[in-house]
């Protein structure tokens, strides 16, 4: 029911019924059966639907051509409970899904950080225990995306999730869960800026050696 439900909202321009494979299935029931996986993204490449667990990047202006092509599309699917489905459970709750255009992926950012991840990240109705576990898998996918959408833009920029840090530092530091995901992503922000740096020593290094050697010339 769920691999039916998915393809019943599949809208991607160009996509038939015969591009479906077996290994979308396979992929479709690790979105609603794994704790690992919490979102799918779909596209249309060479005349296939592809699928991925990572933010799909879009296709370049064709070699040669005149004029760039239609913007392509992905459609996205985000699980919001991070327990797995019962077989058959209804999704009317527990799927987010939506189409993405353009050349890059900012509005499904901007829609995901500004609207759903906050929202999420407020519910209360689930278990403590439930609701950390899905602030955990929505900091990584959030911070997967942000990544994926500055790298292609040449940039580091840090992802910052919605955490509610408005208590009082001494409570806050007994939640071992809130503590666990700020470390989480300070260790992965403490990456990203190492990365960056060395990127950017390599650089000018490689600038100031061809200066050099054309001084060097010169003389």
């Amino acid at each position: 029911p769920q691999v039916t439900s998915v393809q019943e909202r599949m809208s991607l321009p160009g996509v038939t019924a015969d591009m479906w494979r077996e290994e979308h299935s396979v992929q479709v029931d690790e979105l609603f059966e794994s704790q690992e996986v919490c979102a799918l993204f779909f596209a249309v490449r060479n005349n296939r639907l592809v699928c991925s667990k990572k933010p799909l990047p879009t296709l370049p202006a064709a070699q040669g051509a005149t004029t760039a092509p239609a913007p392509s599309a992905i459609m996205y699917f985000v699980r919001t409970d991070p327990e797995p489905l019962a077989y058959g459970a209804p999704l009317e709750h527990s799927l987010l899904y939506g189409q993405c255009r353009g050349s890059d992926l900012g509005s499904l950012m901007q829609m995901l950080s500004e609207v759903f991840a906050p929202l999420l990240a407020a519910r209360n109705a689930w278990p403590e225990s439930v609701q950390n576990e899905f602030a955990a898998s929505m900091n990584k996918f959030m911070s997967l995306l942000n990544d994926t959408y500055w790298e292609r833009k040449g940039k580091v920029v840090l992802y910052v999730p919605p955490e509610s840090l408005q208590a009082d530092p001494a409570t806050l530091a007994q939640n071992k869960a809130l503590m666990h995901r700020l470390e989480s992503i300070t260790i992965h922000w403490t990456r990203q800026i190492k990365e960056a740096l060395s990127a950017s020593a390599q650089s000018d290094g490689g600038a100031g050696g061809e200066d050099d050697d054309a001084d060097a010339d010169a003389d």
